[in-house]
């Protein structure tokens, strides 16, 4: 909505007022502090958001959205996904995802997880939502070298991770060895520019029919994991 001051120099300039925006992208305004208003729709995301070019983005939203749906259908499953800003594709997946077939489902879950490669879950829990989805063919998100390894481990695993501020339940990536915990901890703190000993690591152990995956992206198996299955955890350090 326009202010006030804006909306009176629109009236006495005889200027129409600016069209409403669409309810869905109206819904996905985002207003910080000190900040103009944003628009981060999963089709149009728009910093800041110009209110006069309303009709514009409404018209683009429109034809965007066709253009999906019409991917969507057609099982253009790769284009319909890159449609979409990459913050949102895993949530994109999650919501609208229900027709694509199991196994591709995964393997978009695996692209999408192999080029953002997350430290740790979000505040809504989308990563372990995503992962912890009730669908068939979940090895379809692993590699066949991936699923052979992760073939090849034992039935109970010892296993490190590294939690952020003490956030145990964020932190879903598991390794088989300390060092290996360590280097992820350290890479992470690095990245995300953060102090010293701002990860602690965990030992435990897990059952490998907990590990929804094995991934080797970055370097070293990653054992992805719902948190609240691993077992007997102690501190063994700080990073």
């Amino acid at each position: 909505m326009m202010n006030d001051a804006t909306t009176a120099t629109r009236r006495l300039a005889g200027l129409p007022e600016p069209e409403p925006l669409h309810p869905d992208l109206a819904a996905c305004l985002v207003r910080r502090p000190g900040r103009l208003p944003s628009l981060e729709h999963p089709l149009i995301v728009q910093a800041p958001y110009i209110p006069p070019l309303a009709s514009y983005v409404n018209g683009l939203y429109d034809s965007l959205s066709q253009r999906a749906d019409a991917l969507l259908e057609s099982r253009a499953y790769d284009r319909w996904l890159e449609m979409h800003a990459r913050a949102y594709q895993l949530r994109v997946l999650t919501d609208k995802g229900g027709k694509i077939d199991h196994g591709t489902w995964w393997e978009l879950v695996a692209s999408v997880f192999r080029r953002e490669l997350p430290w740790f879950d979000d505040e809504a829990g989308q990563w372990m939502k995503a992962l912890g989805a009730d669908r068939p063919a979940r090895r379809r998100f692993m590699t066949s070298a991936e699923a052979a390894t992760l073939d090849k481990l034992p039935d109970l695993l010892d296993v490190w991770r590294a939690v952020h501020a003490g956030n145990t339940a964020a932190g879903f990536s598991f390794f088989l060895d300390e060092s290996a915990a360590r280097a992820f901890a350290s890479t992470a703190r690095i990245r995300l520019e953060l102090p010293e000993n701002s990860f602690t690591l965990l030992r435990g152990r897990l059952q490998k029919p907990h590990a929804i995956a094995l991934c080797q992206s970055r370097g070293m198996p990653e054992l992805l994991a719902p948190p609240a299955r691993a077992m007997g955890e102690v501190e063994a350090g700080t990073v």
